[in-house]
């Protein structure tokens, strides 16, 4: 599992990298109201839009797991899921998927409580 992160975590840091080094490169045209500026940040959208936000990769982000060595485990039996790093799958043992409920204020994880009360 972790393996899958850093692999994942490389290849948003090496997009930096690279979006980076396109801002860098036309720092002196970025921002100027001419068809070359306007071609610059063409071509940095395109490459923003394609290389993807790291902050989509929900299995990477929720895919942490405690199988062993946690005081509480339950086990359903259930296969594994086929592993896509966009979209997460909640099993028993990994980590509970987070939202604002309505009201926006209260979060899925204050359903869960404070501990042994």
């Amino acid at each position: 599992m972790m393996i899958r992160a850093l692999e994942r975590s490389l290849q948003h840091l090496l997009e930096h990298v690279k979006l980076g080094e396109m801002y860098a490169k036309n720092a002196d045209i970025l921002e100027s109201d001419t068809p070359a500026g306007e071609e610059v940040r063409a071509l940095i959208k395109q490459f923003i839009d394609d290389s993807e936000p790291d902050t989509i990769d929900l299995e990477i982000e929720l895919d942490l797991r405690y199988y062993e060595y946690f005081p509480l485990v339950y086990h359903d039996g259930s296969d594994e899921h086929e592993w896509d790093v966009k979209r997460y799958i909640p099993r028993p043992g990994c980590r509970a998927p987070h939202v604002f409920l309505k009201d926006g204020v209260t979060s899925t994880y204050d359903l869960f409580g404070s501990g042994p009360e």
